[in-house]
């Protein structure tokens, strides 16, 4: 099956999960497009008969790239097995995680968009210290302090369990051959 796979994020933590997802689904015999929707080219799901997003939380909202691209495309992912990824980090290993709360953020933005992918995860994320600015190393490191997690400033953090990522994909590939196995 050739499956399209897109992300959104700002510091690459996204990227690195949704490249991830994709050699993961190379290893299982399936064709993957990589496509990071920040790189304005303009990317097509039709033809593809899957499609798996993932997109990045910041300040509780996802990347309006990736709105843009599920609402344009709405019509098209309605007819194919999807799944979203959505990357924080409220959920998992993170500080201070919120597993209901990165879910709820998440569900929001599938009512934002009116999109119903087959396969929902939440991911944790990173602090990505090295590809902040001034302001947002400060106020990041004031927000883990909160959570009694002494940040380096100095060193990036990544809270990602890339098993967690395997049984994801996993969930969604089987979904998307059930489906795809359902249709006529």
């Amino acid at each position: 099956m050739r499956i399209l796979v897109v992300h959104a994020g700002r510091e690459g933590q996204s990227a690195k999960v949704a490249a991830y997802a994709a050699a993961r689904l190379r290893d299982k015999g399936h064709d993957c497009d990589l496509a990071d929707l920040k790189d304005r080219r303009e990317t097509d799901p039709a033809g593809y008969p899957a499609m798996l997003a993932v997109g990045s939380v910041h300040i509780g909202r996802h990347e309006s790239e990736l709105t843009r691209f599920i609402t344009r495309h709405l019509q098209t992912l309605s007819k194919i097995p999807t799944g979203f990824f959505s990357v924080s980090l409220s959920p998992g290993n993170a500080p201070g995680h919120d597993d209901e709360g990165a879910m709820r953020q998440a569900e929001a933005f599938l009512r934002e968009c009116g999109w119903t992918p087959e396969r929902v995860e939440t991911i944790a994320g990173a602090l990505r210290f090295s590809r902040y600015g001034m302001m947002t190393r400060l106020f990041m490191q004031q927000l883990m302090r909160r959570f009694g997690v002494d940040a380096d400033r100095k060193h990036d953090i990544e809270y990602t369990d890339w098993r967690n990522v395997d049984r994801a994909v996993d969930g969604f590939l089987e979904a998307a051959e059930e489906k795809n196995s359902a249709s006529p």
